[in-house]
This record gives C-alpha cells, sequence and structure tokens, in this order.
C-alpha cells in the first residue's frame, strides 16, 4: 500500500493542547467527508499521536528536510518549528506532518 504526506501549517510556537485540538478537528472533517475508513484512508484519520520536536530550525526548507528524514507510515504526526526569513521581524512557524497509509 502507498503513503501520503499531510500538513498542517500553524503561525507561531504552537503547542501540543492547540496541536491535538486542530488534528481531532481535521480528523472529525474526514470522518463527515469519507465516513468511517479502513486504515487506507489517506487522511488525518490514521494519526494516533504526535511528537513534537522543541529545537527551532534556522528556516522553512531545514524543518521541512528534518521531516522528511524522520516521518514513517504508521508513525506519529511530527511537531517542528522554524523562523520565517522577514530580517525585520523573524517569527516562529508550526509545522505538523505525518505519513498516512492510502
Amino acid at each position: 500500500m502507498g503513503a501520503d504526506i499531510v500538513e498542517l501549517s500553524l503561525k507561531g510556537k504552537a503547542n501540543g493542547i492547540l496541536i491535538k485540538r486542530k488534528i481531532e478537528r481535521l480528523q472529525a472533517i474526514n470522518r463527515e467527508e469519507n465516513g468511517h475508513c479502513h486504515g487506507y484512508s489517506g487522511d488525518w484519520q490514521r494519526v494516533d499521536s504526535i511528537k513534537i520536536i522543541h529545537d527551532i530550525f534556522k528556516n522553512k526548507s531545514d524543518a521541512e528536510a528534518y521531516l522528511n528524514d524522520t516521518l514513517e507510515k504508521w508513525g506519529p504526526a511530527i511537531v517542528v518549528y522554524y523562523l520565517t526569513k522577514d530580517p525585520m521581524q523573524p517569527t516562529i512557524k508550526t509545522i505538523v506532518q505525518a505519513m498516512v497509509a492510502c
């Protein structure tokens, strides 16, 4: 079976509670759209847990490279933080990705 990557981007350094709520909301939307699918739905329904990486990456490319090297099918959603490129006011953003079966 194949795998898809699902992604959620958030402004700021989102905490675990907020991320879990966002994923639960996405799961509810997916259930509404797709029903209670088997294990190969290719959406957020297959995400059971999250793993937060507390380091802040210096840019989005480094954060995405880490995710590409770390994500595993059936593994947890991984949360990473990175700095934006705005030199006048760099801010932190959050990326949540999971590799789900489809």
